[in-house]
């Protein structure tokens, strides 16, 4: 039976995954660097003769293997229902949003609303002690990690510690799609230097009148 607690859904283990699913403790790669000897190439195929290289050194070759770095995360699925059950189900990562911690309840409500409005890449999470939120937590699109389908559907039991509900998600949904088909645009390219400066300056005023308004 599925329950409702305020802004999030309780799921039997039998519920499909679903976009939306909360997820805990999940591994996240950390990012690759390209620089670094992140991977091992073995020549001969050989467990025995394992040599640390650089990406560039070996890209192309047979029997390379990632020595990638792993951390525990939270987790959201953001793929679409109909694609829970491909080999790979993309998630992003939820953060604690630390800034919200010092600040009165009405600056609060203000810093989430500007975020939820204005920043793209960020989708707000209410705290909830049953799912595992003891503070405000947020949805960072800008990291896509992914987990094998067939292997968190069996898991799911364990790892899925609820879903946000069906308010919350009409929202997520759209933040999610305004992410992925935004496009980069310069609402100054017509203007002079001189405006240009002016434009520049008033929006470091208001960003400055913004970030004062955040402090406790």
């Amino acid at each position: 039976m599925t329950i409702t607690d305020e802004k999030y859904l309780f799921l039997p283990e039998t519920e499909p995954l679903r976009q939306g699913d909360i997820l805990y403790p999940v591994p996240r790669f950390v990012p690759i660097n390209l620089s670094q000897s992140d991977y091992t190439y073995s020549p001969s195929g050989e467990k025995s003769y394992i040599l640390s290289k650089p990406w560039k050194e070996i890209a192309g070759k047979d029997n390379v293997f990632s020595t990638r770095a792993v951390t525990t995360s939270w987790g959201i699925i953001i793929s679409q229902d109909c694609d829970t059950r491909n080999e790979a189900v993309s998630c992003c990562p939820i953060e604690t949003y630390d800034a919200l911690r010092l600040l009165s309840s009405r600056k609060k409500m203000i810093k989430i609303r500007e975020m939820q409005q204005m920043n793209q890449h960020r989708f707000h999470l209410p705290p909830n002690e049953k799912i595992g939120f003891s503070e405000d937590m947020y949805v960072e699109f800008d990291v896509i990690f992914q987990l094998h389908g067939n292997s968190l559907d069996i898991s799911k039991g364990d790892l899925r510690k609820g879903r946000i509900n069906n308010e919350i998600y009409l929202h997520f949904r759209e933040k999610i799609a305004n992410y992925f088909r935004r496009y980069a645009y310069d609402e100054t390219a017509t203007m002079t230097a001189e405006m240009k400066q002016e434009c520049q300056n008033s929006r470091a005023e208001e960003e400055e009148k913004l970030r004062r308004k955040s402090l406790p």
